[in-house]
C-alpha cells in the first residue's frame, strides 16, 4: 500500500501559512520513489518555494534570486556522496516577486545505492542568506515491489513545451506539489501518480486498484478500478474532485488486491 497526505486549503490559509518565514527559508520539499528497468530505486526530489519568501535582486531588466542546493548521502557519520546545485530564478514582473500563489520549483534525481539511508537537504538564499535544513531517511524500494510512492500533482495536462520539462512524462505535465497544500479555489481535482511493476501482479486474475481517502479516520472516498496488466511498467493518475472535500487534511492510499491476495 502506498500512502500520501494531502492538505486542502483556501487562498486565505494558503497565503498565510507561506508567510511564516522567520529567519529560516520557507519552503517545502517532498521525495518519492520508483523502479527503473533495472529494479533499482529512483530517488525524485522535489522542492518548492514561494516567490515571496525568495529575495529577488533588479538588474539585467528583470529581478532574480539565487538559490544554493546541496543534497548530502550520509553514512556511518561520514558523507559518500554530495550534489550541489545553484538555481537562477528570475521573472520580468516586479508584482511576481511578492506573489502569494506563484512558487518556483525544481527537482533533483538519484539513483539509490547501498551509499546511505540517510539524506540532508540544505538550501541557502544567496541574497538574504536565509537557509533551510532537512535531514531524513530514506530505503530503497524492494526490487519487487508492486507500487511506487504516490506522487501528489496539482495539475496533470498534455504539454509538449519545455515548461517545468523535469516534472514531465510522455508529453504530459505533472505538477508535483511537494508542499502537499492544495488550493481548492485554484484547481477542481489533485491527482496522485503512481507506478505499477507487474512482475508481481496476476495477468490472469481479477485485479482491482483502490483509491481511498479519510479524514479523521472517516473513509470520505473509496474508488475501484479494475486493472489487467499490459506491460511491465505503468503509470497511473487518480484524480480526486475537490469542490465537495471539506477544508481538511487528508490521507489519502492506494491498495492493489490481486486475485486472493
Amino acid at each position: 500500500m502506498s500512502i500520501k497526505k494531502i492538505l486542502l486549503l483556501t487562498a486565505l490559509c494558503l497565503a498565510w501559512l507561506l508567510c511564516l518565514a522567520g529567519e529560516t527559508l520557507n519552503m517545502f520539499v517532498d521525495y518519492n520513489r520508483f523502479l527503473d528497468k533495472d529494479k533499482q530505486t529512483v530517488l525524485l526530489l522535489d522542492y518548492q518555494i514561494p516567490y515571496r519568501n525568495l529575495a529577488f535582486v533588479a538588474k539585467e531588466g528583470g529581478y532574480f534570486a539565487e538559490l544554493d542546493v546541496n543534497v548530502e548521502f550520509i553514512h556511518a557519520d561520514s558523507i559518500c556522496m554530495k550534489q550541489e546545485v545553484r538555481d537562477n530564478i528570475g521573472v520580468s514582473n516586479k508584482a511576481d516577486t511578492s506573489s502569494k500563489s506563484k512558487s518556483y520549483l525544481n527537482r533533483l534525481s538519484f539513483v539509490l545505492d547501498n551509499c546511505a539511508s540517510d539524506i540532508r537537504f540544505t538550501a541557502v538564499d544567496v541574497n538574504s542568506q536565509k537557509s533551510f535544513s532537512w535531514l531524513f531517511n530514506v530505503q530503497k524500494l524492494p526490487p519487487n515491489s508492486i507500487l511506487s510512492d504516490l506522487e501528489l500533482n496539482s495539475e496533470v495536462r498534455p504539454d509538449t513545451l519545455q515548461y517545468l520539462a523535469k516534472f514531465h512524462r510522455n508529453k504530459t505535465l505533472y505538477r508535483s506539489e511537494p508542499s502537499i497544500l492544495i488550493n481548492r479555489s485554484a484547481t477542481d481535482f489533485a491527482y496522485l501518480y503512481l507506478e505499477i511493476y507487474s512482475d508481481g501482479v496476476s495477468a490472469t486474475d481479477s485485479n482491482l486498484l483502490n483509491l481511498s481517502l479519510e479524514r479523521d479516520s472517516i473513509i470520505v472516498m473509496d474508488d475501484y478500478l479494475d486493472y489487467s496488466p499490459k506491460k511491465a511498467v505503468e503509470g497511473f493518475s487518480l484524480k480526486i474532485p475537490l469542490k465537495e472535500l471539506s477544508l481538511g487534511k487528508y490521507n489519502g492510499s492506494v491498495t492493489l488486491q490481486s486475485g486472493e491476495k
